[in-house]
């Protein structure tokens, strides 16, 4: 399956929400990156893919918000992942199945003492920043969930459940001796610039979409998560793209059905060629337009929380910019990526 339509990490409520961890990924042997800077990883992540390439070798790149978080190669056996603050991975069996890649064994640490003082601040200041995003985030989380409470006491169930079954009579399959298979993606993250949106996958993978407009997400979540029961008992894969706050399902892919499912709110509105559109609010009681300025209240509080999470997150990336450059000046990248190379081709190919 083509990966490039997701994104493997992003901040969230409980720091960096990574999947690169996930089962799926396993059975291979695990390197974990350790060190700054970003350039730095980012060069010998680069430098292997090109390896993997140049050998016609199959490999899925877990791509992020900054660039790339990793490299999984099942057909050569190996998984290298970047586990440097804050992304807190940590190997397991130290040698037997996983080892660490400390770029710090190629800097010039007469250099690195010398700028002591400067890397300390900016690592101080960019962790500081990044915890702020972290507490906006949570305290955003926190409203959505109450917002998402508030509108899912008015739900009209008979409503919403009488849709999602014309919806899988419509574009489900039939009944299939087996147990579907999950698969937890993102194609939302967030970044400085707000939140980032890949519908990749979507285009590619989906003739038909179905878009629900939810300001809160609380009927969508719903229907989403009906189709996603329905298809995984009937015998059919599902991509779960999950929210970067909450961690739920928020958007769903059934690509033997070259169908999906897309919710769109504030920050994450899309139209599709191949879609049609339904709004949240006929599944909601006539008394839920009472509660439609304390909604309205919320959301408002919610978009300036999130606002202020990007600014601390563009904050964090002006330290990171000092630390590239630091850090990349004082590596001999040639010899880190050789050493690495040495390591994959010596036990993988």
């Amino acid at each position: 399956m083509n990966e490039n339509g997701f994104y493997f990490g992003t901040p969230s409520p409980e720091g960096y929400l990574s999947l690169t961890s996930r089962a799926e990924f396993g059975g291979v042997y695990e390197y974990i990156i350790k060190g700054y800077s970003s350039s730095v990883t980012a060069g010998l992540l680069q430098r292997i893919k090109e390896e993997l390439d140049s050998a016609h070798i199959d490999l899925t790149e877990f791509y992020s918000p900054g660039g790339s978080d990793g490299i999984f190669c099942p057909a050569a056996g190996f998984k290298i992942i970047d586990g440097t603050y804050p992304r807190q991975v940590e190997p397991l069996t130290f040698g037997a199945r996983d080892a660490i890649v400390c770029t710090g064994d190629f800097q010039d640490t007469r250099y690195l003492e010398s700028r002591a003082a400067d890397i300390t601040a900016a690592l101080d200041e960019r962790r500081y920043r990044l915890e702020r995003c972290r507490r906006f985030l949570t305290a955003a989380k926190s409203i959505s969930n109450d917002m998402k409470r508030l509108e899912a006491s008015q739900i009209d169930h008979a409503k919403l459940n009488d849709y999602s079954n014309r919806l899988w009579k419509k574009y489900g399959g039939k009944l299939r001796a087996r147990i579907g298979r999950e698969r937890k993606r993102l194609v939302t993250c967030i970044t400085s610039e707000g939140v980032e949106l890949n519908l990749q996958a979507f285009d590619s993978m989906c003739e038909r979409v179905v878009v629900i407009s939810d300001k809160t997400g609380a009927c969508a979540a719903l229907i989403a998560d009906i189709l996603r029961a329905r298809a995984l008992s009937s015998g059919y894969d599902v991509i779960t793209c999950v929210c970067p706050l909450s961690g739920n399902t928020e958007h769903i892919i059934i690509p033997e059905l070259k169908f999906g499912i897309f919710v769109s709110k504030r920050f994450h509105r899309a139209a599709f060629e191949n879609g049609s559109r339904v709004y949240a609010r006929r599944f909601l009681n006539p008394s839920a337009d009472d509660f439609k300025r304390r909604l309205d209240f919320s959301r408002k509080a919610f978009a300036s929380l999130m606002n202020e999470a990007f600014s601390a997150l563009e904050k964090a990336e002006e330290h990171e910019k000092m630390l590239d450059i630091i850090y990349f000046t004082a590596t001999d990248n040639d010899a880190l990526a050789q050493s690495v190379l040495a390591k994959i081709r010596a036990r993988c190919y």
